[in-house]
């Protein structure tokens, strides 16, 4: 039955970045889908700049894309090892 399949839920981003640049910011998008055959629907957006820490979020979804970008032409980035709070979630 794939009702009961479980779902993750994201709860933080811990991002793992080297920014530099004018205004260097980039986003973290996190898209999620529940079946296969389904679009990714953009479940949550974090702004990251080079002090930032972490990002509180809240999404779930049994898959999941984590994009990583920048819209400015003046940022360069290197991404490191990008962590994210995950925990057993459910539909309801």
């Amino acid at each position: 039955n794939p009702e009961s399949v479980s779902t993750i839920g994201i709860e933080k981003i811990i991002p793992d970045i080297e920014l530099s640049g004018t205004d260097a910011e980039v986003s973290y998008i996190i898209k999620t889908r529940d079946f296969p055959s389904s679009s990714a629907v953009t479940e949550a957006t974090a702004s990251v700049l080079a002090d930032t820490k972490k990002a509180d979020i809240r999404c779930r979804g049994r898959t999941g894309i984590l994009r990583v970008s920048s819209a400015s032409t003046t940022t360069a980035w290197t991404l490191g090892e990008t962590r994210l709070d995950l925990r057993p979630d459910g539909r309801r």
